[in-house]
């Protein structure tokens, strides 16, 4: 049973409320259907759908809700009509949300919203439509006349459908051991930007606070210089300021002034930066006219907001509807990250410096403005910088995810089961009074190594530790004993798991050497790996003070047993597996008795959960190969679904296959050139043209993502077995790839 505190833990940082909008183009125009959802049980909804869409006209969405958008920005004009009668202002203002309110809350929504009002703090908005400004939203009823709704409550966004990896709600966590400035350059007739020169001294002020934050500020920025700043990575923040304008008919082409005539467009940096913010996933705030619209581009969503989140993985964005005047848009701005500096999350600092603004200026309409796309418990982590460790967040989608990631331990779509005692030791090893210590854990893959680890980080999580598996990226290891210094000089316990540790040596060296000259402060380092083969030996002789501390006493080796020796725990385990995989595919659970589990083979839990699969789709197997080749097949099919909806010829997904085993041989592809570099030497692809290379890279990158550009395909017996029937194809073309890895 969950005690109290387990339960307040685990919604931490939930929206209290979330407000789901789908769209959908019918007929008589578009409909809108919502979902009210909440995360912390302040209020009775758990994915409850409204009874009652909204439907809105064909071709009114775009012009109405733009001459909106220009009402409230052209009040900003008419401050001598405020002056001259009283209140005139205001009253203007809140007709135009009340009428906003009338329009877009159906009747079941604002039934919903007078129940709730009164009960959360913080409204979290979910949608794909690109044309409603909900921040902008004054309800009001018979009986209350609430403010706008990024007033009234702590309001953030979020876009609808597959943004990242590893979440669709953003990064709870920003880590701010750098940050970015990116200034505009000079317009020609235009006055000079006061708000560059006030936000470039906020934030030199602001790193020369925080010893471990550096402030990189781009003055007059050329273009190069941006591009440099934004593929090295490692900021935590990015802010631009600076003049830009917004193109509703091509989003993508919308411009952010620069130096030297040039300027910065989305559509300049697909394909530039995107592997290297998503490890960062920094916060972004565009503090440029128009910033935060986006529009429908020609087949999806457009803009920088839908570059930076769904593109790029960012954590969080902020930017204004309209052009916010200089001296206001840095108070803005100011308030905001002083507020984040307090420690407060993105939404409250928002909501703050929003009501700052306001009581200062409260004839302007800047503090409406500004749209939050944002986590609801996003802060910042001043110091650290991005952590190297992560919890992988991955949620299985039958639409996005490939069918074999139902079987990875990261999606955790089979629940925890089995090890229950083991668990219990490992805790108890972490909480001992030792300040450091190792275990390395070897066993065959499908054992369940990496199951135990993320269960064992995710509990320690919650109970204060920071934990996570170490990134697989090339260059984590400069980071990572940094990293783990800066967290021991601030007393947090450390939980640090390395897979496939046998290939991890300059990661491992840097982080023992830290370990064993520890004075203060906890850490616990588990290494997974098939076996020791002769690497463990090797580490155990290096000098430093590293091989005599995994000799010494604080340095176990142990053997993962298998999750199920008996038929008793077999049959147990299926049955979860069945079960879980019944639930999330919508199949009804199959009549028929478990197969024969007696085979040796199933003592490695992923084969057990592999035969579950197949016996709910009414295809049981009795060999290990024939469930392998079942379960490839189904990610075949997957490939030609995508390839089908792309518009790539079908006869390239045997090339798609063909590439995926060379990437499961090289761990992945580290960038979009590398890819196309493997398609380019494989014969199906060589005379193609770049465009469809490009294509099948981009399938393959969002089909299988992560730390690396494209990952292997997971789990790693899948990827195996993969590559060893494309190596029975045709040898020869893969050798050249696969022999020299």
């Amino acid at each position: 049973m969950m005690s109290e505190i387990e339960r307040a833990r685990s919604v931490a940082g939930a929206a209290d409320l979330t407000l789901r909008i789908e769209s959908e183009e019918v007929a008589g125009g578009t409909r809108l259907r919502f979902e009210l959802h909440s995360g912390t049980g302040r209020v009775p909804y758990t994915r409850h759908r409204l009874q009652g869409d909204l439907i809105l006209g064909p071709g009114k969405l775009e012009t109405y809700f733009e001459s909106r958008l220009l009402l409230f920005h052209g009040l900003d004009g008419r401050e001598h009509v405020a002056k001259a009668t009283p209140g005139r202002f205001e009253r203007e203002l809140a007709g135009l949300g009340r009428e906003l309110y009338r329009e877009v809350f159906p009747e079941a929504l604002q039934r919903a919203y007078e129940e709730v009002r009164d009960k959360i703090t913080t409204l979290q908005i979910v949608s794909d439509e690109p044309w409603i400004p909900w921040e902008l939203v004054k309800p009001y009823g018979e009986t209350f006349d609430d403010d706008f709704l990024c007033c009234q409550f702590e309001l953030v966004r979020w876009l609808a459908g597959r943004t990242t990896p590893a979440s669709d709600l953003g990064a709870d966590e920003i880590g701010l051991s750098r940050l970015g400035v990116i200034e505009t350059g000079s317009v020609a007739g235009a006055p000079a930007l006061l708000r560059a020169e006030g936000e470039r001294r906020f934030f030199t002020e602001l790193a020369g606070r925080h010893g471990g934050v550096e402030a990189k500020i781009l003055a007059s920025a050329r273009f190069e210089e941006v591009e440099e700043l934004l593929s090295r990575g490692g900021c935590g923040v990015l802010h631009f300021v600076g003049h830009g304008s917004f193109e509703g008919e091509d989003p993508n082409a919308s411009l952010f002034q620069l130096a030297e005539g040039r300027h910065l467009r989305p559509r300049d940096l697909y394909g530039l930066i995107e592997n290297r913010l998503r490890r960062d996933r920094p916060l972004v705030f565009f503090n440029s006219c128009a910033g935060s619209r986006l529009a429908l581009g020609l087949t999806r969503l457009g803009g920088w907001v839908p570059l930076f989140l769904q593109t790029c993985g960012c954590g969080a964005f902020l930017g204004p509807m309209w052009e916010v005047r200089d001296s206001l848009a840095v108070l803005f701005a100011t308030g905001f990250y002083n507020a984040l500096e307090a420690g407060a999350t993105v939404a409250r600092a928002a909501r703050q410096a929003r009501l700052a603004l306001r009581e200062k200026y409260p004839s302007s309409t800047a503090w409406l403005a500004y749209q939050v796309y944002a986590h609801p418990g996003a802060h910042l982590r001043l110091g650290l910088g991005p952590s190297p460790l992560s919890i992988p967040e991955a949620r299985w989608r039958p639409d996005f995810s490939p069918p074999g990631a139902l079987l990875r331990a990261e999606y955790g779509v089979v629940p925890f089961h089995g090890r229950e005692e083991e668990l219990v030791g490992l805790t108890d090893w972490c909480g001992d009074g030792s300040l450091a210590a190792v275990r390395l854990y070897t066993g065959a893959g499908g054992m369940g190594k990496t199951r135990l680890s993320l269960e064992l980080c995710q509990r320690l999580r919650n109970a204060g530790w920071e934990t996570g598996l170490y990134s697989d990226e090339p260059g984590a290891e400069l980071s990572a004993a940094r990293h783990l210094q800066a967290l021991l000089a601030k007393d947090k316990p450390v939980l640090a798991v390395v897979d496939y540790a046998e290939r991890r040596r300059d990661l491992l060296i840097p982080l023992v050497r830290v370990m064993d000259r520890l004075e203060r402060g906890k850490v616990r380092l588990i290494l997974l790996a098939r076996g020791s083969y002769g690497w463990w030996d090797a580490l155990q002789t290096e000098g430093d003070g590293v091989g005599d501390f995994l000799s010494g006493p604080a340095s176990r080796w142990w053997t993962l047993q298998p999750l199920a020796n008996g038929l008793a725990e077999r049959r147990a385990s299926y049955l979860a597996a069945l079960s879980a995989f019944a639930g999330h595919l919508h199949k009804p659970l199959p009549e028929e008795e478990p197969p024969d589990l007696s085979a040796g083979f199933y003592q490695r839990v992923l084969y057990l959960h592999m035969q579950a699969l197949a016996a709910l789709e009414d295809k049981p197997l009795r060999e290990r190969d024939d469930l392998l080749d079942y379960i490839l097949r189904r990610e075949q099919r997957f490939w030609q679904k995508l390839a089908a909806e792309r518009a790539i010829p079908a006869i390239l997904v045997e090339g798609i296959g063909r590439a995926m085993a060379v990437f499961n041989s090289w761990a992945g592809a580290r960038d979009e050139e590398h890819a196309i570099a493997v398609l380019d030497r494989l014969r199906l692809f060589q005379d193609q043209p770049r465009a469809v290379k490009v294509q099948v890279a981009r399938l393959l990158r969002d089909t299988y993502p992560g730390d690396r550009w494209i990952e292997p395909m997971l789990p790693d017996l899948l990827g195996e077995h993969h590559t060893r029937r494309e190596m029975q194809k045709d040898p020869g073309e893969l050798l050249d790839f696969i022999g020299p890895a």
